[in-house]
């Protein structure tokens, strides 16, 4: 092998930190006789505790390394079967920059801006609002043959300490409505005891479901089922009491069948225009109740379906159900589905400008006390899609 063969080479450190650069083929043979104990020198270079293999130093760091590379495969491995956490809502970057100029101009218009320059926790004599019942002691109605309060309104939340904004929402429901109404906050565990004691045939597909989400969205049509009544998402508010409209809430005919209602929102043919924040069922027992829930058993395992709740619980499907329904067994069971703007009148795709300003939770801008007067003259109820579910 001639020296010119060496010169061709990258340059090798020797582990006595001299250069092979420096010597010819000879003195090298001479001074390191196995070539396997060569090592190239990028491989070599940095802190000398990095190129020492005895240093406590270097083994602290392969350690260090290899703990950090388990950490983050563990993370990704757990993060997608983590349990439902409340997300941000999400916007576009800039959608809220012209707020500026739309409430300024609409501040110095003829009419101005209604309402109260923000909301203010629920106030008054909390004997005249609607008297709180707890799940089990409705439950334990049903069980032994007793008597519903006939005005039910349902909401649903993972425990009992609810987020200080859905709190004072959930006060407006029963200062609103007052002590004519009786107001059950259903937390997760309640609603498994639910399934379980009335509905067992669903519990199976009710524990399988993928996310708490899912199951919140299927519990609600079982709420309407088996007690009539109301339901509203936690960021949905009245703009006055619901029985001023709904005026079957008020009617004590004992043969009279149920009828159920939904909102609108939108064009017909937005697949999201049926949400499903709003529900109310004049008695206990409406059928169509049981379809959303066997459209639930139908699609649970199919990948189109259940990958976000949308479509297997939420408002595609509730859409869907709406659909067949009227097209088969309206009939029988009087379904309304409320006109627009009377329960979902911030529409996603229609709404001014200026209303997201006010009306959206994570604008800068959101006031509850404007954003309501903007509707109160029209709608029954606003939704300020928080989606706390995301």
């Amino acid at each position: 092998m001639s020296s010119t063969k060496y010169s061709r080479v990258a340059s090798y450190e020797l582990e006595d930190g001299r250069n092979t650069s420096d010597y010819n083929e000879e003195s090298y043979r001479s001074a390191n006789s196995s070539i396997s104990r060569w090592r190239p020198r990028s491989l070599l270079t940095g802190p000398r505790w990095l190129r020492d293999k005895s240093s406590q130093h270097k083994k602290a760091f392969r350690l260090g390394l290899v703990l950090f590379v388990v950490l983050v495969l563990s993370a990704l491995i757990v993060l997608p079967n983590a349990p439902d956490l409340p997300a941000l809502p999400t916007f576009n970057e800039g959608e809220f920059d012209a707020c500026p100029r739309l409430l300024g101009e609409a501040e110095s218009g003829a009419q101005g801006l209604g309402g109260p320059s923000d909301s203010k926790q629920s106030t008054g004599d909390q004997s005249e609002w609607a008297e709180v019942m707890m799940p089990s002691q409705l439950i334990e109605l049903v069980e032994h043959g007793k008597p519903l309060p006939r005005l039910l309104i349902h909401q649903s939340w993972k425990t009992r300490d609810l987020p200080s904004r859905f709190q004072k929402w959930s006060n407006d429901w029963r200062r609103i409505h007052g002590k004519r109404w009786t107001y059950v906050l259903w937390t997760d565990e309640d609603n498994r005891q639910l399934v379980e004691k009335f509905y067992p045939e669903y519990l199976e597909t009710y524990n399988n479901l993928p996310r708490e989400i899912f199951r919140a969205d299927m519990i609600r049509n079982i709420y309407m089922h088996k007690f009539g009544g109301v339901y509203g998402d936690l960021d949905l508010i009245p703009l006055g009491p619901i029985d001023k409209h709904i005026t079957q809430f008020l009617a004590h005919d004992e043969d009279a069948k149920p009828i159920a209602f939904v909102g609108h929102m939108g064009e017909d043919n937005f697949e999201h225009s049926i949400p499903n924040a709003f529900f109310a069922a004049t008695k206990p027992g409406h059928p169509f109740f049981y379809k959303p829930l066997d459209y639930v058993v139908k699609h649970q395992n199919e990948p189109a379906f259940n990958r976000e709740p949308e479509k297997l619980t939420g408002p595609v499907a509730l859409r869907a159900c709406v659909k067949e329904w009227q097209a088969s067994e309206g009939k029988t069971h009087e379904l309304r589905v409320l006109e627009n703007g009377k329960i979902y009148p911030l529409n996603w795709s229609g709404a001014p400008k200026l209303n997201w300003c006010l009306c959206r939770t994570h604008s800068p801008w959101f006031n509850e006390g404007k954003c309501n007067a903007l509707y109160e003259n029209t709608a029954w109820t606003i939704t300020y899609w928080t989606h706390s579910w995301s």
